[in-house]
């Protein structure tokens, strides 16, 4: 599809395909000064001197919306964005800026530019180069609304276009003095491309392999470290359960780490079982000190009073086998 505009307002779609014409739209009464091509929507804004905005769909043949007139020429346009906002440039050198859908009326103005805004020329989608009737090619940053910088001038005449080399390294301008111009906008493409960058941005051959290896060595199947006699004391006299220093959530990913697990389990078993046997034969032994020197009744009671520790003692293991 090729779209064209002519003085009397007229817009036309042809199919070059069939070799014929599509569609024709007279909603505008003067030129048709800019044109614009929303990929997504399969839209076409255009822009004429009569003061009004038009949107069209290529499918069809009626126009979807038309603003209200904005008492300027519309002289060009440009969609910003990401396709949510339409920049145009007016008469008055006064931006102004319809959300898209809302065609209306314009939701926001740009002051600053002291001539007409012939051209738009999209940097990024914050980011337009206005092309003015003075011959100056003047740098906008959108949201927030600010004139940074002048880019250059042509001359006393006014810019007629400009647009982005294929590389976006070079601007290219021409204007009514019969000249072409080209601009290093290097500077604005590269700050524009890369807005942001993730911190330690590096090679896989950088430090971010090097943590990645060491969470991986971490994390690797090994066997649980065998814990040594004094912290099973401490945690048995604590009455708290040995955690062991697997990492959570790690499954065994084959025969050999149940093999090695049970193998630790069996020495925490006889590890344990020797602290319990130990503790049993010292109170034992004291339990019948005190049984030889006292009487029968202290005797009984004495008797009593291991059968609960061992109770207890029976009750804290198997807690701790279940934790295990």
């Amino acid at each position: 599809m090729i779209a064209t505009g002519d003085d009397d307002g007229c817009v036309k779609l042809w199919d070059i395909r069939q070799k014929k014409l599509a569609f024709t739209y007279e909603e505008h009464v003067d030129y048709i000064s800019s044109m614009n091509f929303n990929q997504k929507k399969r839209h076409l804004l255009v822009t004429s001197g009569d003061g009004c905005l038009s949107v069209y769909d290529v499918r069809k043949s009626k126009p979807i919306a038309i603003s209200d007139n904005q008492d300027d020429e519309l002289l060009s346009s440009s969609v910003i964005r990401n396709g949510t906002k339409l920049a145009v440039g007016l008469q008055s050198g006064c931006l102004g800026i319809f959300s898209y859908g809302q065609f209306g009326d314009v939701t926001d103005r740009v002051l600053g530019n002291p001539s007409s805004i012939e051209h738009l020329c999209k940097i990024n989608e914050d980011t337009l180069v206005t092309a003015g009737g003075d011959g100056y090619l003047r740098v906008l940053q959108l949201f927030p609304h600010k004139y940074t910088r002048v880019l250059g001038r042509h001359g006393s005449l006014p810019v007629e276009k400009a647009e982005l080399s294929y590389d976006r390294d070079l601007l290219v301008s021409y204007s009514q003095d019969s000249r072409i111009r080209f601009w290093d906008v290097k500077s604005l493409t590269d700050s524009s491309n890369d807005k942001f960058s993730w911190p330690n941005d590096k090679d896989s051959s950088g430090s971010d392999s090097d943590s990645d290896s060491d969470d991986s060595n971490s994390d690797s199947n090994g066997p649980i470290p065998a814990h040594s006699k004094e912290e099973v004391e401490q945690k048995i006299e604590s009455n708290t359960p040995i955690v062991s220093k697997r990492p959570l959530g790690e499954e065994s990913g084959s025969d050999l780490d149940s093999e090695s697990d049970d193998e630790e389990i069996k020495q925490l078993k006889s590890k344990i079982n020797k602290i319990k046997n130990n503790r049993n034969s010292s109170k034992n032994d004291a339990d019948s000190d005190s049984d030889s020197s006292g009487d029968s009744s202290d005797s009984s009671d004495s008797d009593k009073k291991p059968q609960v520790q061992n109770n207890k003692k029976k009750f804290r293991s198997r807690s701790f086998f279940k934790n295990l």
